[in-house]
């Protein structure tokens, strides 16, 4: 069986869990009845060591909230030690724990946490926006199984079209590289920027 749900969120909830399951952890409780492996785990920002290797094995996925993480769950999720570690890590948003639904909002706070989880740590790297961008797309597909999130053969389209042109502090010179378009894009780009959304190759938007 295959779920969505919120997990190791934060103390109370954790330790509420831990009292109804004699001890046993968010992540054991799950595995135990079926329900872990496959399924995308939302927020896990209290996780033990255990409860990383069970959601490796488990091939599950976590679901980086990191505005519902400032905003309700207390915590900061360290991204790139647990892909370092071999769990599988997406984007997603919560809007009940935070105030914006906008991936794009969703990429700038996941790189914000990043820089606070390695602040005073001389061996951390931090993520790369290519990185992140993975996580707000193709890594979010394979969480939930569908055939998008990169535009090879054989994907269905999915994809919005930014228009810098459209107002606002986003501005792209024709000397920058696409590389250079994608930083401020990401750093810069809100609703007023998209000008096309497609969706499974049909156009929705714009």
């Amino acid at each position: 069986v295959l779920v969505q749900i919120h997990m190791s969120e934060s103390l109370d909830e954790v330790s509420f869990a831990r009292s109804l399951h004699n001890g046993d952890t968010d992540a054991e409780v799950f595995a135990r009845c079926g329900l872990l492996r496959g399924s995308v785990m939302a927020h896990c920002v209290r996780l033990e060591e255990v409860e990383i290797q069970l959601l490796k094995e488990a091939e599950a996925t976590i679901a980086h909230c990191p505005l519902s993480n400032y905003y309700f769950a207390g915590g900061l999720l360290p991204v790139k030690r647990l892909v370092q570690d071999g769990v599988r890590v997406a984007l997603g948003t919560d809007v009940a724990g935070g105030y914006s639904p906008s991936m794009w909002d969703a990429m700038r706070r996941a790189i914000e946490t990043d820089r606070i989880v390695g602040h005073g740590k001389p061996d951390h790297v931090n993520m790369t926006l290519g990185e992140v961008l993975h996580l707000a797309t193709a890594a979010g597909a394979r969480a939930l199984r569908l055939p998008v999130g990169t535009f090879a053969v054989g994907q269905e389209f999915d994809a919005q079209l930014v228009d810098p042109s459209r107002g606002g502090m986003l501005r792209v010179r024709p000397e920058e590289t696409e590389e250079d378009i994608l930083t401020k894009s990401m750093r810069l780009a809100d609703d007023r920027h998209i000008a096309g959304v497609w969706v499974q190759g049909r156009k929705v938007k714009g």
